[in-house]
Parts: C-alpha cells; structure tokens; sequence
C-alpha cells in the first residue's frame, strides 16, 4: 500500500464484459508478421472520418479467412483527440449487425498510426461470412478519427452509447460508406509461452494459471460488497463479484466507473462523467483461500497492470492468515500503481510502482518508507514477473522483493527489507520473524495468501481522485498466473 493508504482488508472483485486489454501500439501494423488476415483491410485509406463520442458505426466486410480472433486494430488519424476507443467485430443479423463477436479496449491512443487491442476467447470468424467492423468513442469522451474509403455498401450508426451494444439492436439510421482502415486478424504462430516456476530450493505449493471459463473457488474467494466509510481502502469502491472473470489463460478485473449506486443491483458502466458531478465506482479482489510457506518461502505473479488514468488503484499482494490491525499481522504489497504528482513527478508515469511492506505491532500498523521504484518500462503494454521471498529461519529476517520483464528474463532485486532498513516507527525483527512465521495462525493454514485487486483511490492529499478523470475507462488488470513456494 501507499503511505498514504490504510493496508488492504477487504477481500473484492472486478470484471470488464467486454474482454478488453491494453496493447504497446508501437510499431504495430494493420497486419503484423505473423498475423492472418480475418476481416477488415490493412489499407491505410485517404479520407478522414469523425465520428461523435457515444456513438456506434458498424461497418460491412466480409471475412477473408476463417480462423479465431486474436486482435482488433484500427488506424487512427492524426488529427484525432479521443483517448479512449472500443473496438467492436459484429455478426450480421438480417441486413443489419446483430450479435458482438469480439471487442476490445484501447488506451493511450496514437495518432496517426494503427491501435489495437487483444481479444479474448478466441473466438471464431468464417471466411465469405459479412461481418461489421465498428470503433466507439465511449460518451463524455472526445470524438474519434479514423480513415474510410469511398464507397456505397449501407452501413449503421447508433448514438448515444458508452459501451459496444449486445447485440447492437436497433440502428439511429443508415449511410452508405465504403471500407474503414480496420483489421480483425488471427494470432501470430511464433510467440513463444512463457510461464513462471519456483526457483531451486523452493517447492511449488500452489498455482492458478487462470485456464477456465471462470475464477476457480476452490482457491480463491471472491468478494460482492459495498463501500465502507470507515475503511479508507474501500471508501470509493464497491466491490463487485460480477466483475470478475477468467478467460482467454488470463485473470481479468476492472475498475469502472458509474452514475447510480451499482451495488447490490449492478448499474451501466458509464465511462463519461455523470450528469450532476456524482459519480460511483467499482472494483474488485480475489483473495487465496489459505496461507502457504509459513517462515520461509516465495510467491511470483506475471501479471500486465492496466493504463494510467487518474484515481486508478491496482496491486498484486500478499497478506498472511490474521486480520487487519491485530497481532503478527503481515502484508507484502509487491506492486501498486496510483496517479499521484507528489511522489511520481511526472502524474501519468507508467514506469513507476510502489512496493511496501506493513507489518502490525500490536497498536500501530508499521511500513516502510521510500516504497516508489522503476523505472521500469511497460507495465501496462505486457505481461511482467513480480516476486517475493520472506525468511525467518535467517538472522536478521529478510523479506526481498524482485522484477523480471519475463520468466526468463533477469531478475531485478528491487529491495531487501529488514527491521533495519527504515520504517514509520520502530521494527523489531522479533516482530519481522512473528509476521513471516504467521505465528499463532490456524493448523493446515499458516503462511500467506495471494490477493489481486483493482480499486480507486480515496486519498486526495498524496494522489489524484478518479473524479478528476474527464473518461475514467482504464484497461483491465491481468493476472496470467500466480504461485506460492515453500522454503
């Protein structure tokens, strides 16, 4: 957690329906090699199209190839001012669009260039079958620009809107149009998959790769509640079990935001701010179901951490098996994101996180200081390994932090943490060893727990509050896997 913040209690979780990620649009191409073709035409067209926010187009292309939908792409003009974009690929119904195929996010737009985002699922397209392509400016956003050619084939557009319809239902109007520069295209066969592992030595007592249909509840528990006045973490978020969803070998939990209460009875996302300044927001946090490694052990997360947007709050976590505030209490925040000037420098740096530690004294809950580190670059364009070791059987205990860019790749000692290494009040490592042995914890449930969450945050004095975001629509956080190794 922050300095700022009270540690994370509450167990919660968040699902974005539409599948949707954040992608490096660096060099990327309407196709890239590698990729097939399914739908659209990599064309860069001559004519540049605006189109309002909130409202949908839906474009007709027949498929080119049958495959499964690994992406969606879509080039965007220069002269474009919108941040956000929903790509959306729609089956025909009729003469009309009708069900959404696949769609996705994309955030941090560039101008002048193709933007894409990653679909999830998988799912199919027939070669010869018309589709409709379609690119939405989510409402209260600004208006997007795009490339069209000339042409006559009856296209669709719908207002008003600040997600993909499903299905698209019935159109504002007709217009004829010709091809938008946009591409629906299948994976490409040569990145390799990369996975995480403990190291020599340690012994693997639990993994979730994330491979269902759904978060599997034998591991974790996933939380459906409101927001609580007097837990500063939970201030602002109600936490939404109908957020959470597993898809496509990934974890998926969002933060939206919305114009009426969404809890208990879930209300419509809306991107934009609401009519009247009042806006509420949701969330979410799976917690493991038990503790593992008590005394000496690891847990490593590859994880992609969404797009800055101001107010956003995710973190990857581990607790051990008491509560907040009470006796051996330990926490171990491997990595949180915020957009706060104060600490960053630069409000929107994507390259830095924060790591602390937090352990309870039996009457204040202590952390350490200077928890900001990086830079490292790309947190939010791929999928990155987070680590922790803690060990008491050592003299001083330690707890160390470490970062990869991959599995495979170096790995980073960010930090090493002992009672000595500079904390709010005065650690003990009587009391770093309590925390790190779990003492006192339950029989077959002694050690720490993984937590994945993606909340906003309530604190204004040392970050920025999601309301000061004109479109709060962050990509997801992705957790691709998680494991706990004994020591």
């Amino acid at each position: 957690m922050s300095v700022a913040c009270v540690a994370q209690e509450d167990d919660i979780a968040a699902w974005e329906a539409d599948g949707s990620f954040d992608q490096d649009q660096q060099g990327v191409t309407g196709v890239d090699a590698g990729e097939t073709l399914l739908v659209g035409t990599a064309t860069v067209a001559g004519t540049t199209v605006s189109l309002n926010a909130g409202t949908v187009d839906a474009h007709p292309i027949a498929a080119v190839a049958s495959g499964a939908v690994a992406k969606l792409k879509v080039y965007v003009d220069a002269t474009n001012t919108a941040t956000t974009l929903r790509l959306g690929l729609y089956a025909r119904s009729g003469s009309a669009p009708g069900a959404l195929v696949a769609s996705c996010n994309v955030t941090g737009v560039t101008n002048g260039g193709w933007n894409e985002c990653a679909v999830s699922g998988g799912p199919s397209v027939t070669s010869g079958t018309t589709y409709y392509v379609t690119v939405l400016a989510p409402s209260g956003g600004n208006p997007v620009k795009t490339r069209r050619a000339g042409g006559a084939a009856t296209s669709y557009w719908k207002a008003g809107q600040g997600t993909l319809p499903n299905p698209y239902g019935t159109p504002g109007g007709s217009f004829s149009a010709g091809l938008l520069s946009f591409t629906a295209v299948a994976a490409s066969t040569t990145t390799p998959i990369d996975t995480i592992s403990c190291p020599p030595g340690y012994t693997e007592v639990f993994r979730d790769d994330f491979d269902g249909t759904s978060v599997d509840t034998t591991k974790w528990t996933i939380a459906n509640q409101n927001t609580n006045a007097d837990a500063e973490y939970i201030r602002l978020t109600h936490m939404l079990a109908a957020n959470v969803s597993a898809s496509g070998g990934t974890l998926k939990i969002a933060s939206k935001r919305h114009c009426s209460d969404p809890y208990p009875t879930l209300s419509p996302e809306n991107p934009g701010q609401c009519a009247g300044g009042t806006n509420y927001y949701s969330g979410g946090l799976i917690m493991g179901k038990r503790g593992y490694a008590a005394g000496k052990g690891m847990m490593i997360f590859r994880a992609r951490m969404p797009s800055p947007v101001q107010g956003y709050f995710p973190a990857l976590w581990a607790r051990n098996t008491h509560s907040w505030q009470t006796n051996t209490y330990g926490e171990l925040d491997l990595v949180e994101k915020w957009w706060d000037p104060l600490t960053k420098g630069v409000h929107s740096d994507d390259d830095l996180m924060a790591q602390t530690t937090w352990i309870y004294d039996g009457t204040n809950s202590l952390h350490t200081n200077g928890n900001v580190f990086g830079p490292y670059a790309g947190s939010s364009t791929g999928f990155h390994v987070w680590e922790v070791e803690w060990d008491a059987t050592v003299t001083p205990a330690t707890i160390k932090y470490y970062y990869r860019d991959a599995p495979s790749s170096t790995r980073h000692n960010i930090r090493t943490v002992t009672y000595s290494s500079g904390w709010n009040g005065a650690m003990t490592d009587a009391l770093m060893k309590a925390a790190i042995d779990d003492a006192g914890c339950s029989a077959g449930n002694c050690g720490f727990r993984p937590y994945v969450d993606f909340a906003v945050q309530p604190d204004t004095r040392y970050h920025v509050s999601p309301d000061a975001a004109t479109t709060y629509d962050p990509t997801d956080l992705e957790v691709d896997a998680v494991i706990t190794c004994d020591g």
